[in-house]
């Protein structure tokens, strides 16, 4: 099945290009951690904090200050994440290898990605939320049915943002498609990729279920996490780019 193909082609070229995703990340992931570091040094509070006993923040420490320090945190660390996201996109699908160890920051590129993002994130809210606040009507009153129907649109609506997903690295080789383009692209193998997404789900949950289980082992109980969630967001990021390849520029996939 189609579905499974790509499930598999996504995992392989992961594994089958490391030391280029080695390459590609370790300064991103540099400065990343710096960032952590940065983020709560201002606030006052170990990096141990990270792998040690949760802290509870008073009401005076939840202060406007840092929320905002919390906000800067975040769009350093979702650009930082972009600029490795598009530099991949661009080794997979123009054959562009990183020059050097660090990857080449490419600013129109990654411009045109933010942007693409934006509308991304804003058309699942326009759809996403009243679709979900009206799903949760249909579950308090059907139950145990309104609850099947709940999963089943959630797993509808994913696979429709999937396909339109395919817009992200489209943009990374800034040959922006609309989302149109990206829906009409994949629209006949609908259910191959809803079968990807559920794929991908199951996985997660498997991740998740690990992660539950190690979360009181010192070591692995922060270790175990870290690299689950580094893998399925490399895994993502993957996958758009094989639905591109092959919906897009009708690349085939073993």
């Amino acid at each position: 099945m189609l579905g499974w193909r790509l499930f598999k082609h996504s995992i392989s070229m992961i594994f089958r290009n490391l030391p280029v995703i080695i390459r590609i990340s370790w300064f991103p992931l540099l400065c990343f951690g710096g960032a952590i570091w940065a983020f709560f040094y201002s606030i006052g509070l170990p990096l141990s904090t990270l792998w040690g006993p949760s802290v509870r923040l008073t009401g005076s420490e939840l202060s406007s200050g840092l929320f905002l320090k919390f906000g800067l945190f975040w769009l350093f660390s979702a650009f930082l994440a972009i600029w490795g996201v598009v530099a991949w996109h661009r080794y997979v699908l123009l054959e562009e290898a990183p020059e050097g160890w660090i990857p080449k920051f490419q600013r129109t590129a990654v411009g045109t990605y933010i942007w693409r993002l934006i509308l991304l994130v804003l058309a699942f809210l326009a759809l996403g939320v009243p679709l979900g606040f009206l799903l949760l009507g249909v579950v308090s009153a059907l139950g145990w049915i309104g609850i099947t129907l709940f999963v089943v649109a959630g797993v509808v609506l994913a696979t429709a943002f999937t396909q339109m997903a395919v817009t992200l690295p489209a943009a990374a080789l800034e040959k922006p498609i609309s989302f149109g383009e990206a829906w009409e692209a994949s629209i006949d193998d609908f259910w191959q990729v809803q079968l990807l997404v559920v794929l991908v789900g199951g996985l997660q949950y498997a991740a998740d279920w690990i992660s539950t289980q190690l979360v009181f082992v010192p070591v692995l109980g922060f270790a175990v996490p870290l690299l689950c969630a580094a893998f399925l967001a490399m895994l993502n990021v993957s996958i758009l780019t094989t639905l591109y390849g092959h919906f897009v520029e009708d690349r085939p996939v073993s």
